[in-house]
């Protein structure tokens, strides 16, 4: 959890975590005084029960709050690092630095709940499907039914295979693809949704038929996906390609764009292969694309019907291929 407390911290509070301290050199008397300071917002708030204080927690919607708390914590973690550091053992010993530990990642993990459910969009879909397939829990709520507790887990498996369905295909600029992710995004914000108000039998079922009925397009859309990969002989890229300029897994339907696609990728990467510059320069990539996809325009009889609108999508399709393969 401190993993992804460091990675997501900008986006929950919008703050970068800084020092508080200008200077290592802090006298004892000084850190005891701030030390009694956060103690006493400390105050309001059950710290000696993870229960309790899991609950109190919860019932926070506003992310002031959560934040200043949040603070707090992080300035009792410094305090101690910096007594350790300077040898002050009376003040280290006020200092539970595990407690502290925990409490804080209660406070991110409704910080990024609160995020999850109010604004999802603010989460990139690789962050967001990571999260979705992480063992972390977002439910504050102590469920007290075997039963239900069951139920409620399987819910979570389920969610967490549906996450990793989509993340192995994801492609931001396919449609379909997009329209899949925006489903999940919906039921996983009612699954949270349930899970801060109150998991019952009825609501896990519904959110249960949901995600298996994405599931079930999921896999249909890996399969043909899969199946579009095998008849561009493996070439995920040039298959992807060949979905953005048409909108369809079935090379019947476009024979000539995907005879254009296939025969041009083989020819481009031998080229880039030999000579990987190339991608430095983007008006000679380009112009490299399309010299290749003109030939194969016209070595495949059945291109001859391609307008000027189709080669240039292909030219352009291939083109962000490209870009996005060799920046990763």
């Amino acid at each position: 959890m401190e993993e992804l407390n460091q990675e997501y911290d900008i986006t929950l509070t919008g703050e970068n975590g800084e020092d508080i301290f200008g200077s290592l050199f802090v006298p004892a008397d000084e850190i005891a005084q701030e030390l009694s300071k956060t103690k006493h917002v400390l105050l309001d708030y059950p710290t000696g029960n993870l229960e309790f204080f899991s609950q109190a927690i919860n019932d926070i919607k506003d992310r002031k709050q959560l934040n200043e708390l949040r603070k707090a914590l992080e300035s009792v973690k410094q305090y101690y690092n910096v007594a350790r550091l300077l040898g002050y053992d009376q003040l280290l010993q006020q200092i539970d630095v595990a407690q502290i530990a925990t409490l804080l990642n209660i406070i991110s993990r409704r910080l990024l709940t609160l995020s999850l459910m109010d604004k999802p969009d603010e989460f990139s879909s690789r962050t967001l499907l990571n999260l979705a397939m992480s063992e972390t829990s977002f439910s504050f709520i102590k469920i007290a039914e075997e039963e239900l507790r069951l139920a409620a887990n399987d819910l979570d498996d389920l969610k967490r295979r549906v996450a990793g369905g989509i993340q192995g295909q994801r492609d931001e600029k396919d449609p379909e693809w997009v329209s899949l992710y925006e489903e999940f995004q919906r039921i996983m914000k009612k699954h949270l949704i349930h899970g801060q108000e109150g998991f019952t039998m009825e609501n896990i079922k519904e959110t249960q038929k949901d995600y298996e009925e994405l599931f079930k397009s999921v896999e249909d859309y890996r399969t043909r996906m899969r199946r579009l990969t095998m008849n561009f002989n493996g070439d995920e890229m040039a298959a992807r390609s060949y979905k953005h300029v048409t909108h369809s897994t079935m090379v019947s339907d476009f024979p000539a764009i995907y005879h254009v696609i296939k025969g041009s990728k083989v020819r481009l990467d031998r080229k880039i292969g030999q000579n990987q510059g190339v991608l430095d320069n983007e008006d000679f990539l380009k112009k490299m694309i399309r010299e290749e996809a003109r030939i194969e325009m016209k070595t495949h009889q059945s291109a001859s019907v391609l307008t000027r609108e189709d080669f240039n999508y292909i030219v352009e399709s291939l083109f962000e291929g490209y870009e996005e393969e060799y920046q990763h």
